[in-house]
């Protein structure tokens, strides 16, 4: 009796590797983006940097297992019988089809008590942001970010017990943002609150990402309370 391996057409094997290699793909990509949704609870400059390469990341993780898996899946199926594997691949190709996309959605910061009243959007003042390029001593006129800029505010911790304030764009804002930043590395970039200029740090690099952050050193309460009278002001301005 014959019994050598059953020989799998080669439009079979190429259409399952094809269809599980894109399941694997985005089973890989929606773990990868629930570590990065944890590691942005840790207060670390490393983790804030990794979390700034996530898109990257997530094609250098999910890629090789994607191709990985699927030359395993197919190692697997080759003793199958052709009907087997057919119903594999309408199976795959069903659920690669699928319009389905991980979301994680990150828990806001509670409402911070001090010893005299709870900070909430309903009692704190909305304030004007913008900023603008600082090349030496010189400031420019022109304000490459302001409210309209600005999804919402929060706060962000440090290792020092402090806050800062973290920014998420629109995405015109992200786009001047990658371009401003693009273009004018080693110049610094100021943060004006109604007026006030509260931090001005360098530009290393450009900015590719959907945040930025404010390099204040604040308490929770006064980080709190910048943060939701940004958003308050990015409310009102839209």
């Amino acid at each position: 009796m014959d019994e050598r391996p059953i020989e799998q057409p080669f439009w079979l094997v190429t259409c399952l590797a094809s269809a599980f290699s894109i399941v694997a793909y985005r089973l890989a990509a929606g773990v990868n983006d629930l570590a990065f949704c944890l590691l942005r609870r840790v207060s670390s400059e490393f983790v804030l940097r990794l979390t700034e390469r996530q898109e990257t990341i997530r094609i250098l993780v999910g890629v090789p297992i994607a191709i990985l898996t699927a030359v395993w899946f197919c190692r697997h199926m080759r003793d199958k019988s052709i009907f087997a594997s057919k119903g594999a691949l309408a199976c795959l190709v069903v659920v690669a089809a699928l319009p389905i996309t991980l979301s994680v959605r990150s828990s806001p910061i509670r409402s911070i008590e001090s010893g005299r009243d709870v900070v909430t959007p309903t009692n704190v003042a909305p304030v004007e942001l913008h900023c603008r390029l600082i090349d030496g001593v010189s400031v420019e006129s022109e304000v490459v970010l302001a409210n309209s800029d600005i999804l919402k505010a929060e706060p962000w911790p440090t290792d020092e017990a402090t806050y800062q304030i973290r920014l998420f764009l629109t995405r015109e804002g992200q786009d001047k943002m990658r371009k401003v930043t693009s273009r004018n590395v080693g110049k610094r970039l100021g943060f004006w609150i109604d007026d006030d200029m509260e931090a001005s740090p360098k530009i290393m690099e450009a900015l590719i990402q959907e945040f930025i952050c404010m390099p204040v050193r604040l308490n929770a309460e006064d980080a709190a309370r910048l943060a939701l009278g940004i958003t308050a002001s990015n409310v009102k301005v839209q």
